[in-house]
């Protein structure tokens, strides 16, 4: 996991940060020390006037947001249109395209709009994004509707570009920038959509999981419906058979 230096620009691994600092609800990782000490002396000057969606939003942060969306297949031709494609995106405050580094940089109203619509806008003009990807395991589905909770909870989560549940193995994909923040975010999202847990799922090649998959599609509606095709929804618990005495 890639995070940005403040000061200095660098790109880095959060686990390999030299130091880290909290700052109005923000996480900050520094590469050196030299870096630290420029930001404990004037953090004002370092932390971001908009929000970041790509490294966490604070805590009652209110008003746009700033995305910072990796991007291959830019030219310097390419760069205009793509701006064009995203600014197209409703709630788009403004978006600036960095062909050198291959970033796209949008500032939003995360009330109109979310990650995965710049995501779609992106390959629509014919680029594709330079995402991440893991699999989470879940535990407590127990009806269809839970499937879309736990993949709209997920597209909320800042930094997340995507996320497809597959509740046939009860894995669901999550593509991610790399330099989102917190991966734990992830689950605290699946978590809150609802009585689930989340954990790491071991990796696996895309044919290992279509295998997966087929093995146990036949037995996904009983996983999911265990109570036969019914009403149930997420709002209600499976019902208590208790046996008369």
């Amino acid at each position: 996991m890639f995070v940005k230096d403040p000061v200095c620009g660098m790109e880095i691994e959060a686990q390999a940060a030299f130091a880290t600092r909290q700052y109005k609800g923000q996480t900050f990782y520094f590469c050196s020390a030299n870096c630290v000490s420029k930001f404990d002396a004037a953090p004002e000057q370092y932390a971001l006037a908009v929000p970041s969606a790509t490294t966490g939003i604070a805590d009652g942060a209110s008003g746009p947001v700033r995305l910072e969306l990796p991007v291959s297949g830019l030219s310097r031709s390419g760069g205009p249109a793509l701006a064009q494609a995203l600014q197209a995106v409703p709630g788009v405050r403004k978006a600036n395209v960095n062909v050198w580094r291959g970033r796209a940089t949008i500032e939003y109203d995360p009330a109109r709009a979310n990650a995965t619509d710049f995501v779609d806008a992106v390959r629509a003009a014919g680029f594709s994004t330079d995402g991440q990807s893991l699999r989470l395991k879940v535990s407590g589905l127990y009806c269809a509707e839970c499937v879309l909770k736990i993949e709209d909870a997920l597209k909320a989560t800042p930094g997340v570009l995507g996320a497809t549940m597959n509740a046939a193995t009860n894995e669901v994909k999550v593509e991610y920038s790399p330099v989102i923040g917190d991966l734990s975010l992830l689950a605290q999202a699946v978590e809150s959509a609802g009585p689930y847990k989340a954990t790491r799922a071991a990796e696996a090649t895309e044919p290992e999981m279509d295998k997966e998959a087929q093995e146990t599609e036949k037995d996904s509606n009983r996983k999911i419906h265990p109570y036969g095709p019914s009403e149930i929804c997420c709002e209600q618990p499976p019902p208590i058979v208790v046996p008369i005495a």
